[in-house]
Parts: C-alpha cells; sequence; structure tokens
C-alpha cells in the first residue's frame, strides 16, 4: 500500500468517525447545544487527510 492510498484511507476513516464523539454526547447529555471538541479535531484532520491525498494523487 502506498503512500497515497494510506493518506485517502485514513481521511475515510477519520471523516466516518467524526460524528462519533458529537453522537456520543448528545446521547449522554441529551443536549444538542455544544459541540465536541473530539468531532470538530476528527472532522479537520480528515479534511486535512484528504487535501495531502488530492495532492499526493495529483487529483
Amino acid at each position: 500500500m502506498n503512500i497515497t492510498s494510506v493518506m485517502g484511507t485514513l481521511a475515510a476513516i477519520l471523516i466516518t468517525l467524526g460524528y462519533m464523539p458529537q453522537t456520543i454526547k448528545t446521547i449522554r447529555t441529551r443536549s444538542t447545544g455544544d459541540i465536541a471538541i473530539g468531532s470538530f479535531i476528527l472532522m479537520g484532520l480528515g479534511s486535512l487527510s484528504w487535501a495531502i491525498y488530492g495532492i499526493l494523487a495529483q487529483d
């Protein structure tokens, strides 16, 4: 597996899991008023990973 494939896979995993911290926080607190910092970080890292993947894939 080359680095481009690794970055694409990492990006997909991070974006997919990005909603989990928010979902867990919402279930625990029964409130959607706050943003879980974990969701913010995972989504940001996922987006950055997609950008790196695009650069590496020259796409």
